[in-house]
């Protein structure tokens, strides 16, 4: 991860993270971050600590797209030929 406010590099990892990020998205509030992985996980993290919060979402192992609700509060995963929301 990059600060932008002055173009220095932060930590590169996200604590407990091992996987590919095929996809991934921050909330618009910039406090959580999905990641889709090649492996299917989805995964969610706090931007702050770099913790992932709680366990993987569920998932079919599909994922095409991921997003968060303009409020932050549900994430959205295109996945095969459905969208999962996960609130």
């Amino acid at each position: 991860m990059w600060d932008l406010s002055d173009s220095t590099s932060r930590s590169n990892r996200l604590s407990g993270y091992n996987g590919t990020p095929r996809f991934v998205a921050f909330s618009p509030n910039g406090r959580l971050l999905v990641t889709v992985s090649k492996n299917g996980r989805v995964d969610l993290w706090d931007t702050v600590t770099r913790a992932e919060r709680g366990s993987p979402l569920a998932h079919d192992g599909k994922e095409a797209a991921v997003s968060f609700s303009a409020d932050s509060s549900v994430i959205a995963v295109a996945s095969g030929h459905k969208i999962l929301l996960y609130a």
